[in-house]
């Protein structure tokens, strides 16, 4: 068949060759140029600006240990600062956090500027301050999206968490005023020793009440108050799942030659106004954003994003999978540790979910009749199935069957299929071109 000349790892490199010679040969320089050189930074995807450290919970995993001080960002400091990021790229979203934003007097102002930098402003806020007018006024003034942190649907989980007795039912019911305002309303439920138990409970009580429950899994980040807590954060099922790593390349590949691919295009800025690559890495500050220009900005955010690029990370460079990963350098305590639920070692798991997935990518590819990605795709598909094969030949694929979908001798034929329809589309695009 086909696909066994490409079993030997000395041939897969060979095509490597020849798709790099089709790309020098046939494909625009413009593109070319764009895949081998750093990416520029076109967008901020997102701005995490910390309006004031004040707040009027005591959550017992809080990240910046908040409350720490009463300083507010002023308006001119706050449009200032916006200004300046905007001076380096486009903003796509915003934001607005504290400590709780919503302590801060005249928020809606600070919305309606936010509204003039970015494409979408957010508030970060524990509802516990903010009642039908307040509510009003942010939706009047340009507010897109509310996100509001549930601990749980009992009580008196919810209490113990922010150590504050009232705030479950203050916050259920701003959450109950905002749907009824229409406003999009995203509520949140990181998941921890204390509600572990109880987080499929909790966003079906989220969603009876009209809300949306974030889909994310996430748990906690040991930093601020956080560090206090001895025991590891609840494993998940996205944790678990960290073993198959990779995701479909698309751009993120092309970035994570070159930066850190959750970093990139973040900032994080404090009440203080120092800033950072994220809100999780408060240690790392890269100075006050008031005393730089906004090419020192850019490059110091660049410098900081390219530091953590999975090549300089000691413990994933030599991983194959190292530029597809969504790693996240925080969760990792370390610049050359790698995260506590990654399990993976080198070499150790066949891709064969990601290799049906990407054989999906190619055949759009070939449906929309880009010819030099669809060939891209399948090149990666067949070393990454070269790689199954080898399971299968020694007996152990049987504790990867997670993984198996669909059937091996299945993707074997699809991937020939594919090849040769592949094949026939070049032919037919020579003979148009000639």
């Amino acid at each position: 068949m086909l696909f066994e000349k490409y079993i030997q790892g000395k041939e897969i490199q060979e095509e490597k060759k020849r798709l790099i010679q089709f790309l020098i040969d046939e494909y625009p320089q413009a593109e070319i140029k764009r895949q081998i050189e750093k990416p520029s930074l076109d967008r901020f995807k997102i701005v995490h600006f910390e309006i004031t450290e004040n707040c009027n919970l005591r959550c017992i995993h809080c990240y910046g240990d908040f409350p720490k001080s009463e300083k507010i960002v002023s308006l001119e400091e706050y449009e200032s600062t916006l200004q300046k990021l905007s001076n380096i790229a486009n903003i796509s979203k915003l934001q607005i956090t504290g400590g709780e934003a919503s302590l801060v007097d005249n928020l809606e102002k600070y919305i309606s500027i936010g509204k003039r930098y970015a494409s979408e402003i957010q508030l970060f806020t524990n509802g516990t301050n903010l009642d039908q007018n307040k509510l009003k006024k942010l939706e009047k003034n340009g507010l897109d999206k509310i996100r509001i942190t549930l601990f749980s649907s009992k009580p008196a989980t919810h209490n113990k968490i922010t150590q504050v007795e009232s705030s479950w039912e203050d916050t259920v019911n701003t959450i109950k005023k905002a749907v009824n305002l229409n406003l999009l309303v995203m509520v949140e439920t990181p998941i921890m020793e204390e509600n572990k138990g109880e987080i499929q409970e909790t966003k079906k009580f989220i969603e009876d009440i009209g809300a949306k429950a974030s889909s994310r899994e996430s748990t906690i980040i040991t930093t601020g108050r956080a560090k206090e807590k001895s025991e590891k954060s609840p494993k998940t099922k996205r944790s678990q799942k960290r073993k198959e790593l990779c995701k479909i390349p698309n751009k993120k590949v092309r970035i994570a030659k070159h930066y850190d691919n959750c970093l990139w295009g973040r900032v994080a800025i404090r009440p203080n106004l120092e800033y950072f690559s994220c809100v999780f890495m408060r240690d790392v500050s890269l100075g006050k954003i008031t005393q730089k220009n906004p090419k020192e900005i850019e490059e110091s955010l660049k410098e900081e994003w390219e530091k953590y690029k999975p090549d300089n990370l000691t413990e994933c460079k030599n991983c194959e999978f190292r530029y597809l990963c969504k790693r996240c350098r925080p969760r990792a305590k370390g610049q050359n540790r790698k995260e506590e639920y990654c399990k993976y070692s080198t070499g150790e798991i066949p891709r064969v979910k990601a290799t049906s997935s990407i054989l999906g990518k190619a055949q759009g590819s070939m449906d929309r009749g880009d010819e030099l990605y669809a060939k891209y795709y399948l090149i990666l598909a067949k070393e990454s199935f070269a790689r199954v094969r080898s399971y299968i030949e020694y007996g152990t694929i049987e504790r990867f069957k997670e993984f198996y979908k669909p059937p091996t001798n299945n993707v074997e034929e699809e991937i020939d299929e594919l090849w040769e329809k592949l094949e026939n589309i070049k032919k037919k695009y020579k003979s148009q071109t000639a």
